[in-house]
């Protein structure tokens, strides 16, 4: 079994477990196994999360002056912003891990997915509880790898 699939395996374990007991979503349940597979790297994260903070603050704030966003609605915005701001930065920082194409879906998703889950929960409860989700993935499965 690859990398990839122990760290979605946990990350989704995790991710349920964190919403489950203590209410807080950490992004969606396929964000923690994701970024911990970029975890060792800081700029692809702070990215992922740019990413995401911007996708957030043009959905909740700009967007709305101009479309009435609600429902699937304001989640497809999520997706398209977040979509527009990835080809961004992968046109400024091409050689970011996170833009090859095993992960170029995923890191599509993922800023969506974190910037939606801000749009309900807030920057100060989403963002730490993806990191912190994320990083005690990267941590186990760093583990797991090393056991099997």
């Amino acid at each position: 079994m690859s990398e990839f699939y122990i760290a979605l395996i946990v990350g989704l374990l995790l991710s349920l477990a964190v919403e489950e007991f203590f209410g807080i979503s950490s992004g969606g349940v396929i964000v923690a196994g994701y970024l911990a597979m970029i975890c060792d790297d800081l700029l692809s994260v702070g990215i992922v999360l740019l990413i995401a903070l911007l996708t957030y603050l043009v959905v909740e704030f700009v967007l709305p002056r101009f479309i009435l966003l609600f429902g699937k609605r304001k989640f497809v915005a999520c997706i398209l912003v977040g979509l527009v701001f990835k080809l961004l930065a992968d046109f400024f920082v091409p050689t970011l891990p996170f833009a090859t194409l095993a992960f170029r879906g995923i890191g599509v998703i993922t800023p969506a997915l974190i910037a939606h889950t801000t749009i309900k929960q807030g920057v100060h409860i989403t963002i730490p509880a993806v990191l912190a989700v994320s990083y005690l993935t990267f941590g186990i499965v760093q583990l797991l790898m090393r056991v099997i």
